[in-house]
């Protein structure tokens, strides 16, 4: 447990998010819309943040900052532009987005 916790808490905001995104995209699937693949469950910002430990406005944040590789629409919509994208910011654990978290 000690060891989840804590590579949860060392881990980028932006790495938890990413890899969140793969896992629900892998759990409940996706469909092919025109602007990329629609995840099947909708997430809304709320529950994103809660899921990967970060406020409300942080998540909206990394959301806007990785616009080219996700859409985000209202309702909890997200479309998934770049799948390569999203895979290596999941692995890459010194990730950041200007600069910081």
């Amino acid at each position: 447990l000690y060891n989840t916790v804590h590579g949860l808490i060392s881990e980028p905001a932006i790495v938890r998010l990413a890899r969140l995104l793969l896992c629900e995209a892998c759990l409940y699937g996706t469909q092919t819309t025109q602007t990329g693949d629609q995840l099947q469950i909708q997430l809304s910002y709320y529950q994103m943040a809660r899921r990967i430990g970060i406020t409300y406005e942080e998540c909206a944040r990394l959301v806007k900052s990785i616009s080219h590789i996700i859409t985000y629409q209202r309702g909890g919509k997200i479309h998934i532009k770049d799948w390569q994208a999203l895979q290596g910011l999941a692995e890459d654990e010194n990730a950041t987005i200007d600069g910081s978290e």
